[in-house]
């Protein structure tokens, strides 16, 4: 499981509010809708690279996309890992 925190992708003014989706392996498709959950966790089923890929809204429509590489070698329920998106 992969912990992915965005937390620290909020909009530069405090009154507006972060929606974010999520493709997990970075095939070019939204496995999620837009929440205001920055906070998340994923589990890959298999080994190999991916491309989680990140895309930040705010309620006045700025949009930010975000991509980190990830190699996953090891399936194992007890295996966690943190990325923090900025």
């Amino acid at each position: 499981m992969v912990r992915f925190d965005c937390s620290l992708s909020q909009p530069g003014n405090d009154q507006d509010q972060a929606y974010y989706r999520w493709d997990w392996n970075g095939d070019g498709f939204w496995n999620t809708g837009f929440s205001s959950t920055a906070i998340v966790k994923h589990t890959y089923y298999e080994t190999g690279d991916f491309q989680p890929t990140l895309e930040v809204i705010d309620t006045t429509g700025k949009v930010n996309l975000y991509r980190q590489k990830l190699f996953v070698n090891q399936i194992s329920p007890n295996l966690h890992l943190e990325f923090e998106w900025t």
